[in-house]
């Protein structure tokens, strides 16, 4: 008799252990979640050293109708199966509120408008913080460890490295989105002197890179090339060309989401 309590006093000290490091592991995973979330940022435009690295020509597909021959940053060759299947009964609205404190906040910080972040969000995962691409690409605005992630860590995180599970955080998630928006329409595309030109140009960069975007924009690898084309293009060629003509599939298709979204989202503010 003896034995056997002793046995399930083990048994229920063990538990009562397992129980308190499950508590402790979850507090600290919290505390670090809410440490990177409530770190200060810089100015974008006080840390902008990193040298855009154009990569070799190589042949791509000019078949608008068929699949490219590029891998996209995020998408792939196919687009994940959330954001292709059809979804009913559902108000986009009503799941962009739920986050709307975060992306005013992120707006606020990044100089991105409002309804071009939950336009992107809308595109990217319509709203689920647990999505996942094949590339792999994580969360709301599907941002990739060795593209968005890896660039906003470099400016503005030490080079800290994110776990997968603090990419599903909407907080962490948005911000990195929304401060490589930033980064590309103020580094990368800076010498753009139409605002909508860029933000055009930036949209199609989340999606592609901007290394590609500058490598298949009319086959130039210069970015001072590549921004004087765009600066004698008028908007509405721009746009044509983005849309009708840009040699990655997902991408023309891509700017088009994103812009039609963003025109039903001004009103939420």
């Amino acid at each position: 008799m003896t034995s056997v309590c002793t046995n399930r006093r083990r048994i229920i000290s063990t538990r009562s252990i397992c129980v308190v490091l499950a508590c402790l592991t979850e507090l600290a995973v919290a505390s670090k979640l809410t440490d990177l979330e409530s770190k200060a940022l810089p100015s974008v435009r006080d840390n902008s050293t990193k040298i855009l690295v154009i990569k070799p020509n190589s042949s791509i597909s000019t078949n608008k109708n068929g699949p490219s021959s590029i891998i996209e940053l995020r998408g792939g060759l196919t687009s994940p199966q959330y954001l292709t299947k059809e979804i009913r009964n559902i108000n986009p609205h009503k799941k962009a509120m739920q986050y709307f404190p975060i992306v005013q906040k992120a707006s606020k910080t990044w100089g991105i408008d409002v309804s071009l972040i939950l336009a992107v969000i809308h595109v990217e995962s319509y709203f689920d913080p647990r999505a996942r691409s094949s590339a792999p690409a994580y969360g709301l605005m599907q941002v990739m460890k060795d593209g968005a992630v890896a660039e906003i860590s470099q400016r503005y995180y030490s080079q800290s490295t994110f776990t997968t599970e603090q990419l599903y955080s909407p907080s962490i998630n948005i911000n990195i989105g929304t401060a490589y928006l930033s980064v590309l329409k103020l580094y990368y595309l800076k010498d753009i002197r139409s605002s909508l030109s860029r933000e055009w140009l930036a949209i199609a960069a989340y999606n592609c890179g901007p290394s590609n975007l500058l490598k298949y924009f009319k086959r130039t690898n210069s970015v001072e090339k590549f921004s004087h084309m765009v600066n004698k293009m008028t908007e509405d060629a721009l746009f044509d060309y983005l849309t009708t003509e840009f040699p990655i599939s997902e991408t023309r298709s891509y700017v088009k989401k994103v812009i039609n979204h963003k025109s039903t989202y001004r009103n939420l503010h």
